[in-house]
């Protein structure tokens, strides 16, 4: 608990005033990504629904030779102004809105929630751990339905998933997404159909 107040000077005179509230900790961690998977989850309060005005980091690496697999399994946030932001070499995602099984793979990867002051929600639940390079990576891209879909983001060096909403099941209706995906001047993006 820590004591919050504020001080009132009037004709020379002063009077302290302080209330108890809630001390409201720092979120995020710096690790290193085992073979065991880890949970990190967003801040909560006793509702189940994250704190207003949050901005946590976690960062995540790999040892030489791995690489970080981070799967979000479910994220839950104010569709306009709350969202989990990814950041892989120099790839950045915004997920926000209702997502679950979004995978990413990258040696480094930095996550950071940002929530405003209004509406909250459940947060997000992810799991991570450390696998090898050449490691197939399960290829899951799911929005709940009628969720908004597709992302901009620049491309990098490592291969990242993208998927139709529901993939390997079947896509819902009236799916209108739109993936905008960005070289760096020199390179092209490059695109492998696995399934289609």
């Amino acid at each position: 608990m820590i004591l919050r107040g504020c001080i009132i000077w009037l004709f020379g005179l002063f009077s302290v005033l302080f209330n108890q509230g809630l001390a409201q900790t720092a979120c995020g961690f710096n690790a290193r990504a085992t073979t065991e998977a880890q949970t990190i989850r967003s801040p909560a309060t006793a509702d189940g629904r994250y704190r207003n005005n949050e901005n946590c980091v976690w960062t995540l690496t790999a040892s030489p030779g791995l690489l970080v697999n981070l799967k979000i399994i479910q994220l839950r946030t104010e569709s306009c102004c709350d969202y989990l932001q990814v950041t892989l070499s120099q790839q950045t995602i915004l997920l926000r809105g209702h997502r679950s099984n979004v995978t990413f793979r990258g040696q480094r990867i930095r996550l950071q929630f940002i929530t405003d002051g209004s509406f909250r929600r459940q947060g997000f639940t992810a799991t991570y751990r450390a696998v090898s390079e050449n490691a197939v990576l399960e290829p899951t891209t799911t929005l709940a339905p009628g969720a908004p879909c597709g992302f901009n983001a620049n491309a990098t060096s490592e291969l990242q998933p993208l998927n139709s909403p529901g993939y390997p099941h079947n896509y819902g209706n009236d799916a209108n997404c739109t993936w905008t995906i960005t070289a760096q001047d020199g390179f092209l993006v490059q695109f492998t159909f696995y399934d289609f």
